[in-house]
């Protein structure tokens, strides 16, 4: 009896342990803004009002996933800037998206981006310097273990002392 005792207790707090662990809740993504190739939103196309602007908040797991990157930190340098235009061409996409944006900043910034599933789970992202006001390029979403699915981009922008000045989300859908 004492024996079959320890054993329920030892499995009453195993499962209360792992109960008790802090989950993730996965995100929603309930649709994303259509565009061709050309970035142009299509006659009847998609259009998700909650993406590609500004979000006051990130999630800490994706803000976490931003910090691990190279940021190019430089606090001799100060400025302040904003940006606009930012979208995502095409979407739905195959084998990879262009993220394009336009920035007010006259000096250089760092963009960090990073893919994610509805569970957080990073799949593509980097940062890099940037002095062009106007800005575009490719993420790859080639690889097979990318299946048709939602997927969000988180997106930053860095001035040169690591100050945020914009940051938000837009979604992709691979085909």
């Amino acid at each position: 009896m004492k024996a079959s005792g320890i054993i329920l207790f030892t499995i009453a707090f195993v499962v209360l342990m792992t109960g008790c662990g802090k989950k993730v809740p996965p995100i929603v993504i309930s649709g994303y803004t259509t565009r061709d190739t050309q970035g142009n939103i299509p006659a009847g196309g998609s259009i998700d009002t909650t993406d590609w602007g500004y979000d006051d908040k990130l999630p800490d797991q994706v803000v976490d996933y931003m910090n691990s990157y190279d940021l190019h930190i430089d606090h001799s340098e100060s400025h302040s800037g904003t940006c606009a235009n930012i979208m995502a061409f095409a979407n739905p996409c195959t084998n990879g998206f262009y993220l394009n944006y336009s920035t007010t900043c006259a000096n250089t910034y760092t963009i960090a981006y990073v893919v994610v599933t509805k569970d957080l789970f990073p799949c593509q992202g980097t940062s890099y310097l940037s002095t062009s006001s106007n800005t575009t390029v490719f993420v790859d979403m080639s690889a097979p273990s990318l299946g048709r699915d939602l997927y969000r981009v988180y997106y930053r922008f860095y001035d040169r002392q690591g100050t945020v000045f914009y940051q938000g989300h837009g979604d992709i859908s691979k085909q």
